[in-house]
């Protein structure tokens, strides 16, 4: 399963800035995604949890936000696809 504009898009020079975003879904999403993130020359994988051979269940990612917008919109429903940002204590 290759999301839109897989290895063929390459993220122009001075484009859009990149960010760390959170993929996570059902475990057969993916599976199937992870190869096609890993593939995709515009995304760098920062981490994967847990490790293999187990099923991922969350990947890091860095990418620009439309990017991340096409994976979304592409696999819908089953796909969390959301920025990665500090977790702030309430009232910190």
């Amino acid at each position: 399963m290759t999301p839109p504009g897989g290895a063929a898009r390459d993220a122009p020079a001075g484009g859009e800035p990149r960010g760390r975003f959170i993929v996570s879904g059902v475990a057969e999403i993916m599976v199937a995604i992870q190869p096609a993130l890993e593939r995709d020359p515009t995304i760098r994988i920062v981490r994967i949890s847990p490790a293999p051979p187990e099923p991922p269940r969350r990947i890091v990612a860095e990418m620009t936000p439309s990017r991340a917008a096409e994976i979304k919109a592409a696999l819908g429903r089953g796909l969390l696809v959301e920025p990665d940002e500090p977790v702030i204590p309430a009232g910190g």
